[in-house]
């Protein structure tokens, strides 16, 4: 590419921010070091971010290697303004999206969006109204929609994204007569969505999606029959096959279902977390499964100190059975838990501990590897690689 070519190329990019935002390295970020083997085995430095309901902030934490070891730091610290929860990426726009978790009715609910330079560096783009309080936010995979759970209220909305700048637009709203919904996410197809209701709810819904208006219809049956007590409440798809797998807020371990031709969801197993059995002061958060579909990882928290905060290691089979590998200890309540770009490390916020801890992922076992006091309460978080 000559010279001519490559000023009109970024000359372009910035004629489109407005979709794809390119910013410069944000005010007051420090410069990282990056270790020269990472142009070597391609490792690509990222950051973490999660939103503190104490503080009402978004926290950044770039991730690098120095002298062949993961390190972090903390970049940066953005004011919301108002108690958060959920944090989403949304990697077609490089955006992220911090929602309020309950429905208030003096300043109503609210949607910070941020874009993210190359550098990893976020930049404030706006902040809107949402209809109802948003205990999960998830994007379809054509990026044109948002797709949002309100535990306090039950009501499962989908909004259209329009320019960045400007609120999304609400395109509906579905309310099955009950609270405590969980999380939703589209298929791979981008077909389906399913929702998972905790605790006595203990429910789970299914829907055709409408990417083109952004509308869920309800699948025949709607109701996905699951066993009693089990609370299915985060969701995580295999990348590669039918599958699609549910953490048990209240059995503690994970529910496993084939996804049929037509979406309906059909039980493979309710798979026990060990020697674990449920009781009032534990409860399962989040599910995550690594980029080649061989392990899943999944949090239990212990609100009552009297066992101990956990993550628990499962092996996917190639029928979506599963195997029990055994777990770690976590520090205070692991909450959110998410995946590197590169499959090596899974990170681990601890909501009670103040914590972000990454873990490395070998043959499904898990090592402690680095630690960073971020801040208190954060509940969820998105990992996003810098350019």
């Amino acid at each position: 590419m000559n010279t001519l070519s490559r000023h009109a190329m970024v000359i372009s990019c910035l004629v489109v921010a407005v979709w794809n935002p390119l910013v410069v390295q944000a005010a007051g970020v420090p410069p990282v070091a990056v270790d020269q083997q990472d142009s070597i085995d391609g490792f690509m430095p990222f950051i973490v971010c999660g939103a503190s309901t104490t503080s009402q902030e978004l926290v950044v934490v770039r991730f690098h290697r120095e002298n062949g070891k993961l390190r972090s730091v903390i970049q940066q610290r953005e004011p919301l303004g108002f108690d958060c929860a959920p944090v989403a990426y949304h990697h077609h726009r490089r955006l992220i999206c911090v929602t309020s978790s309950q429905a208030k009715e003096e300043d109503g609910n609210k949607l910070a969006v941020f874009s993210v330079g190359p550098d990893g560096g976020v930049t404030p783009r706006g902040k809107h109204s949402m209809k109802h309080g948003s205990a999960y936010v998830s994007f379809d995979r054509t990026g044109q929609f948002m797709l949002s759970v309100s535990y306090f209220e039950g009501h499962v909305d989908v909004y259209r994204l329009t320019e960045i700048g400007r609120a999304p637009v609400l395109t509906s709203t579905t309310f099955e007569g009950r609270d405590e919904a969980h999380s939703i996410l589209t298929s791979p197809s981008n077909q389906f969505a399913y929702v998972p209701y905790v605790k006595d709810n203990n429910a789970l819904f299914q829907y055709s999606f409408d990417e083109k208006n952004g509308k869920l219809l309800p699948l025949d049956p709607p109701q996905v029959k699951i066993p009693s007590g089990i609370g299915p409440r985060h969701v995580a798809f295999h990348p590669t096959r039918p599958f699609i797998f549910f953490s048990n807020e209240q059995q503690l371990g994970v529910t496993s279902l084939r996804i049929t031709e037509g979406g309906q969801l059909r039980l493979i197993e309710v798979c026990r977390p060990g020697n674990l059995r449920p009781s009032m002061p534990l409860a399962a958060s989040d599910i995550v499964i690594t980029p080649d579909g061989r392990y899943l990882f999944i949090g239990v928290r212990d609100f009552g100190k009297k066992f101990r905060d956990s993550i628990h290691r499962y092996c996917i089979h190639e029928d979506g059975h599963l195997s029990h590998l055994g777990s770690v200890d976590a520090d205070a309540i692991p909450w959110g838990l998410k995946i590197s770009p590169d499959g090596h490390h899974l990170f681990v916020t601890a909501a009670h501990g103040n914590t972000l801890t990454a873990f490395e992922i070998s043959d499904g076992n898990l090592e402690k590897h680095t630690s960073v006091k971020w801040g208190n309460m954060i509940r969820d978080i998105a990992v996003v690689i810098c350019e």
